[in-house]
């Protein structure tokens, strides 16, 4: 009985640090779960490029559509060419809307519209000022997005491998 319970106590104390270590791992391990589904959701939000173009001229009809159902009269967006960082892991695309004439409670629900469409909208200048006709308000707005660049082909990778 002596030999049984001195190897009961040498379990024991080879038990507890691999239990520890045991704890630990699923600690790391719902950690990374936590993280990784914090990237698939920030990554839905940013949402990957078709091409340049594409993203531009779809950045221009959604928010041309944005301001348009809050009644906002924006003449057509122009845009800057995307900034495409190689340090960074996105780009960032820019429009601009020149002008837009309406009510400040439509350019309030505008900005809100942008913040809570499902993607991220950066309203980087806005100006507002009085029109000429009362009660309203003339505005321009530079509003930029960023997007994960477009993945390339697999034959490119293939290439390149």
């Amino acid at each position: 009985s002596w030999w049984f319970l001195s190897g009961l106590e040498e379990f024991e104390r080879e038990r507890r640090p691999l239990e520890t270590r045991v704890r630990d791992a699923r600690k790391l391990i719902m950690s990374e779960t936590l993280v990784a589904e914090d990237y698939r959701r920030i990554e839905s939000m940013l949402g990957q490029s078709l091409s340049d173009s594409e993203s531009i001229a779809d950045m221009k009809e959604e928010v041309e559509e944005l301001a348009r159902n809050v009644g906002l009269d924006c003449d057509p967006p122009s845009h800057r060419e995307p900034v495409a960082d190689p340090s960074l892991p996105w780009r960032e695309y820019t429009v601009q809307l020149a002008r837009c004439d309406g009510t400040m409670e439509a350019l309030v629900s505008f900005v809100g519209a942008l913040e809570s469409a499902p993607v991220v909208y950066r309203v980087e200048k806005m100006t507002v000022a009085p029109a000429k006709t009362g009660g309203k308000i003339t505005a321009s707005l530079i509003i930029s997005r960023i997007m994960l660049p477009p993945e390339e082909a697999p034959a490119a990778e293939a290439a390149e491998g």
